[in-house]
């Protein structure tokens, strides 16, 4: 890593624009710090929305050795086929200026910069767009051959540049997926948490009240389905509970009527999108349990997050979390769209608090030693 002076990032991040200056969401301008402050020159290529006069996130432009270089705006994968000829012209561009880009994949065209340019790459897979189109139970089936034939040619061009490429994958998943093509990828946890979120100590288990918390898109691949299920499992069962729900999406009034129609007031708080990091770690650090019902995942951060703020995690075996962490040490596991599972294990955390403490302070243990974004950055631009 210290061989690289000058280093690209490319991610579709739909960054917010105002007045010439850049704004990125929280979660995303850490890496950018940290970046930043690691080597002499950072271009970041980024999509960008148009100008607003309210913009989101923090704002990038107090970076000296920061240059941003714009890519325009794609709500869908379908409207950046449009933008073809920008993508290029814009990789051509930047070719003299960095030693090693990264390239998000899938974010579009993440294989041009090595096919079309020779670029050094690293293409870092933090998603499988075919599997979860294949695993969409809102779409039939119909459409979903339809959307996988209209996004091969790019699913096939970025699994050749991989091949000439440093690949890393967001967790054990896919590695092995790739595998099935001849790809060798180390699996790296993407982590945005930096050593200043890990707190000093953490709280008290308890199981009078319990204190729930979710963090996500509020969209049926999320599991929500099964959180309302759960909840009710809770509700029916009279165990004492707070439900704190961070996020937005398209299940947000479904939500919303939910609360109402069963009386969920006083047990569900339903937050919306939280953009101050703070604010976020406030309410997982104050929680007994985070609960993670998704249904489909690269290497979920929020799991990370949760677990470095000291709250137990009850999740699906989603993505690469079996990859990472032990059913019955450091997390617990149930079955996808089984809220009669997570209730049980509920059951027991009520039982047997001390074991889910034990479990909890292991979980905590292993993301404060390996999963910081220090940790993920270093090692994701190594030779």
């Amino acid at each position: 890593m210290d061989n690289y002076s000058k280093v690209g990032f490319y991610a579709a991040w739909n960054i917010d624009t105002s007045h010439g200056k850049y704004f990125a969401l929280n979660m995303h301008a850490v890496y950018i710090d940290y970046l930043c402050r690691k080597f002499d020159n950072v271009v970041l290529i980024t999509t960008c929305k148009p100008e607003t006069e309210h913009p989101t996130g923090i704002c990038l432009s107090n970076y000296s050795n920061l240059e941003i270089v714009s890519l325009p705006y794609s709500a869908r994968f379908i409207d950046s086929l449009k933008q073809i000829k920008h993508f290029y012209n814009v990789f051509k561009s930047c070719k003299g200026k960095i030693d090693i880009l990264y390239c998000r994949t899938p974010d579009p065209f993440s294989w041009m910069p090595r096919l079309c340019f020779g670029y050094n790459t690293i293409m870092d897979f933090v998603g499988d767009t075919i599997h979860c189109t294949w695993h969409n139970e809102n779409w039939n089936v119909v459409k979903k051959i339809l959307m996988i034939a209209g996004y091969l040619p790019d699913y096939f061009l970025t699994l050749i540049s991989a091949t000439q490429s440093k690949v890393t994958t967001a967790g054990g998943l896919l590695k092995k997926r790739l595998r099935k093509f001849g790809i060798k990828a180390t699996d790296l946890i993407p982590s945005t948490i930096t050593s200043a979120d890990i707190p000093l100590t953490l709280k008290r288990l308890s199981t009078d009240p319990i204190s729930f918390s979710f963090v996500g898109f509020l969209r049926y691949a999320k599991g929500i389905n099964c959180l309302m299920e759960f909840i009710l499992l809770l509700k029916n069962d009279n165990i004492n509970f707070r439900f704190n729900l961070i996020g937005d999406g398209e299940m947000r009034d479904t939500l919303l009527s939910f609360i109402n129609e069963h009386k969920l007031q006083d047990k569900v708080s339903l937050y919306g999108h939280i953009e101050n990091r703070s604010r976020i770690n406030e309410i997982l650090h104050d929680s007994d349990i985070f609960f993670f019902p998704s249904l489909s995942e690269g290497a979920p951060r929020v799991v990370i997050e949760a677990m470095a703020q000291g709250a137990f995690v009850l999740s699906t075996p989603v993505g690469s979390l079996p990859y990472s962490f032990v059913d019955g040490e450091t997390i617990r596991f149930f079955d996808f769209n089984n809220a009669i599972a997570a209730k049980q294990v509920v059951d027991d955390y009520i039982s047997n608090i001390d074991k889910y403490t034990t479990m909890r302070d292991a979980a905590f243990a292993q993301v404060k030693d390996n999963y910081t974004v220090e940790s993920f950055i270093d090692k994701l631009y190594q030779r």
